[in-house]
């Protein structure tokens, strides 16, 4: 009688979460609307934000668990002196998810797509953060003839997951079963309701929250997004909130980390870069990191390293003056190149 009773408890309160979050789901799309276009590419809807005028066209490529809001302060300053382009890749942000494997060649390809669509031809110049910057790589690999310029935000550097030992792959497949676990929980409500607390101001419950539902470490890796995205401005803070309420951004993560080894793999690593190419590294970097952005610096005729030394890893949310003079001294020499022009993206 008592496991009926228990039984009864638990489908109750299932029924009761799920109906939470379709309720706050609806009202999260209501109170906060894309605040750029929605560009159907294959079925599926993304989400682009263009700001500026001018040639070439500058594209943000986001982080591994970041949507187009991160780069803020970036597309802000760029918009003075070129049009730039910021998007949520599928399954982030505003943008509808899609089924297809997460590997970097598909998600280049559907840039590609994207940019096709969006009704935007000549050159362009990509920034990339973190994993962005693996995409922004292949991107430039594939169709270097749109390529005027690359900007790395910190990249991941493809060493890293090129060759895991046995401590990385057990770090990377847990990565996977918490993004896995983080989607239940957001389809049944808890990943809403604890971030409201949060946000709220509270931190014993929702911490207690995540010590229960996931062992521990999968409150403070949202507690750690959320504590860098908070740099960005108030009125962001609710719409990031509410993307991380949907089960379709943890599923999405899930997909990016299961497939980073592939999408590592799909670098040619040393390959020589024919546009002007600007890499920024955070203030902590190693010295063996700080080593390897070198090499990478110099496989480009017009390359250069730079140190940002008040930035951790979000140096768009530290100091993004320094990735707007990237990108402004990147067209600047892509302008004085007689080939400047350009094919068709």
């Amino acid at each position: 009688m008592i496991f009926l009773i228990l039984g009864g408890i638990l489908l109750a309160a299932v029924i009761a979460g799920v109906l939470y979050q379709r309720r706050g789901t609806r009202a999260d799309a209501l109170r906060y609307p894309p605040p750029g276009r929605l560009v159907e590419v294959q079925g599926r809807r993304y989400h682009v934000q263009e700001m500026g005028s001018g040639e070439p066209l500058v594209v943000l490529e986001s982080g591994i668990a970041s949507s187009s809001i991160s780069w803020h302060f970036v597309r802000e300053g760029v918009s003075a002196f070129s049009k730039v382009l910021s998007y949520d890749r599928a399954g982030y942000g505003w943008s509808d998810a899609r089924l297809e494997p997460r590997t970097a060649e598909q998600l280049t390809a559907e840039l590609m797509d994207l940019l096709n669509a969006a009704g935007h031809s000549g050159p362009c110049v990509l920034v990339g953060h973190s994993f962005g910057g693996i995409l922004v790589r292949l991107f430039a690999q594939r169709y270097p003839h749109v390529v005027a310029g690359l900007v790395l935000v910190d990249p991941l550097d493809p060493e890293e997951f090129l060759t895991m030992d046995a401590r990385k792959r057990r770090m990377l497949a847990g990565g996977v079963a918490l993004s896995r676990w983080g989607a239940l929980l957001a389809r049944l409500g808890v990943v809403r309701f604890a971030l409201a607390r949060m946000m709220a101001g509270s931190r014993w419950l929702p911490r207690s929250i995540g010590l229960a539902a996931s062992g521990g470490p999968g409150m403070s890796v949202i507690e750690r997004i959320l504590g860098q995205l908070q740099k960005l401005p108030e009125a962001t803070w609710t719409p990031i909130r509410a993307h991380w309420c949907q089960p379709k951004s943890f599923v999405t993560m899930a997909g990016h980390l299961r497939q980073l080894p592939e999408s590592v793999g799909a670098i040619d690593d040393g390959a020589p870069v024919a546009a002007p190419l600007i890499t920024l590294s955070a203030g902590d970097a190693s010295p063996h990191r700080l080593a390897r952005q070198d090499a990478l610096a110099a496989q480009s005729p017009a390359g250069a390293h730079r140190l940002a030394k008040r930035s951790t890893h979000w140096i768009q949310l530290d100091e993004p003056e320094l990735i707007v003079e990237a990108v402004r001294e990147v067209i600047a020499i892509h302008r004085r190149r007689p080939s400047a022009g350009g094919g068709t993206v």
